[in-house]
């Protein structure tokens, strides 16, 4: 075994430990595997990834920063390349090696894309009704994207999903809410909330789904063997073709629906951590992401929801504990009374 296979084995092995969604650990693995190729034919040899020096790394990213590399992308392979080293050296941080060690220039985390607007988006539903070669189902995955929140990818595999929502939803406590089990990242299961101004029609954009996944074996994007890498390879193209590129990208479609959620969150009374919180839960991002959501996907509107202060938190806080406690017929002041009482008898015995 050469010296580079005994590299490319090493990148493997680190990914298969590291787990992780199937998508990210492939992009993990073709990060590694170039830089891996661009070292060898630079003169710098090695038999494991984990033997990698700040020095490769530097000119590596000097050689991308000359290619006119974006600087997120280039955080992204540092990051790649970083994990499975970390992993291989049993290392949860690597002694002088960072962004900042390496050359690299401080990313924007505000995020590049906006919140689609309805015309913008009517206007991309029409160019998707008149392609050449109809796909009705791209224009439903467009639309659960638009109205619930989903990834491409989790649109794509939602025929499960918005089956279990259909069957239960009607006998269910809290019917707005659906789940997404299958196409998110790291396999992390959830649910996300409809738009109550949009109910009648998210429910009937369901309906035409669930529809046509019948009579088309399940799928809303049918392609040929490859299944669902080749149905979504199909659904970036035609993305492309219907003008959703740019600030406004199929992503943008998120965007649009976590504005909607917000501002449906801030008329119910929900501060900015709360709501903040809930908007991250229904993206899929958990609610400690709470900070991310509120400087990316609503920072068009996150402003306009009140900050609730800790005076005010702590006071509704205790507000909500005395009820609990009258409602157990409790008061603070007769234990009190009674442990009072029951010192007076014994004094007198």
């Amino acid at each position: 075994m050469s010296r580079k296979t005994e590299a490319i084995h090493s990148v493997v092995v680190a990914i298969s430990k590291i787990g992780g969604a199937r998508k990210t650990k492939e992009q993990r693995a073709i990060i590694c595997k170039n830089f891996i190729a661009w070292c060898f034919k630079n003169g710098y040899l090695f038999n494991s990834i984990s033997e990698v020096t700040l020095l490769m790394l530097q000119e590596y990213f000097k050689a991308l920063q000359n290619q006119g590399i974006k600087v997120p992308t280039q955080h992204n392979r540092l990051s790649a390349i970083l994990k499975v080293m970390k992993i291989l050296r049993r290392e949860s941080v690597l002694e002088g090696i960072s962004a900042k060690t390496v050359g690299l220039q401080a990313r924007n985390r505000a995020g590049t894309k906006l919140p689609i607007p309805d015309d913008f988006f009517k206007a991309v539903i029409e160019r998707a009704i008149n392609l050449e070669e109809p796909e009705p189902g791209f224009v439903l995955v467009l639309k659960l994207q638009r109205l619930l929140g989903h990834r491409g990818l989790e649109s794509l595999m939602s025929v499960k999903d918005l089956e279990k929502y259909a069957v239960q939803a009607v006998e269910a406590i809290e019917a707005q809410k659906v789940p997404i089990n299958r196409g998110t990242k790291g396999k992390r299961k959830r649910f996300t909330e409809i738009i109550q101004s949009k109910a009648l029609e998210t429910l009937i954009v369901i309906r035409e789904a669930l529809e046509f996944m019948r009579a088309n074996g399940g799928y809303l994007i049918v392609c040929g063997k490859h299944g669902i890498d080749s149905a979504t390879q199909k659904y970036h193209r035609l993305a492309t073709e219907v003008g959703l590129v740019g600030k406004y990208a199929p992503h943008s479609l998120r965007y649009a629906y976590c504005v909607d959620k917000v501002i449906e969150l801030r008329d119910e009374g929900c501060n900015r951590s709360e709501a903040m919180a809930l908007a991250a839960n229904f993206l899929g991002h958990g609610d400690g992401r709470g900070r991310f959501i509120s400087m990316v996907y609503g920072k068009t509107v996150m402003h306009t929801v009140p900050i609730e202060k800790r005076k005010s938190r702590l006071d509704k806080a205790m507000g909500n504990i005395d009820r609990m406690i009258e409602a157990q017929n409790i008061s603070f002041e007769e234990p009190v009374a009674v442990a009072a009482s029951e010192n007076h008898h014994q004094d007198i015995d």
